[in-house]
């Protein structure tokens, strides 16, 4: 294969919607990251040999301090798209996943910052670029999914 035609590896990442009385939670990126400050969904990469399952139930109990339950098989949507990250330019490829069950209550970890927020305070926030780019892209569809479910329920 050519230098011009060699295909770059994507990074492989799962993220988790979490909502509790119609609130969306987000994780605010830590100070020294890229995109500081920025609101985005719980999102991790998959480690080598991962499943998605096993990377969504790492990602609730190392960011979120969360033991995961019955997660759902099929995710609520996937896309790729180009990296800001200045670090690591590859591309990634997010899968997102309801988590209607866990146990615990959600904690800030890593220096990250957590916020509950209703269907009218994420338009706020995709409106006023507070939202970090891969939860910016996938704004509309988490909106729906989050706030509008179909298919599947969160309790209460």
């Amino acid at each position: 294969m050519s230098e011009e035609t060699k295909l770059v590896e994507s990074i492989e990442a799962v993220g988790v919607l979490i909502v509790r009385g119609g609130r969306l939670l987000l994780e605010q990126r830590p100070e020294g990251t890229v995109c500081p400050f920025e609101w985005e969904l719980p999102v991790d990469d998959v480690k080598g040999g991962e499943s998605h399952q096993d990377a969504v139930t790492r990602l609730l109990r190392e960011r979120l301090d969360l033991k995961a339950g019955d997660l759902p098989y099929d995710a609520v949507w996937s896309y790729g798209f180009a990296s800001c990250s200045p670090m690591d330019p590859r591309p990634i490829a997010i899968h997102f996943y309801p988590a209607p069950k866990f146990r615990g209550t959600p904690a800030a970890q890593k220096g990250r910052g957590l916020g509950w927020f209703t269907e009218r305070e994420f338009t706020e926030m995709v409106n006023g670029g507070m939202l970090a780019p891969a939860t910016l892209r996938a704004s509309t569809s988490i909106a729906g999914a989050a706030f509008r479910p179909t298919g599947w329920s969160w309790p209460s």
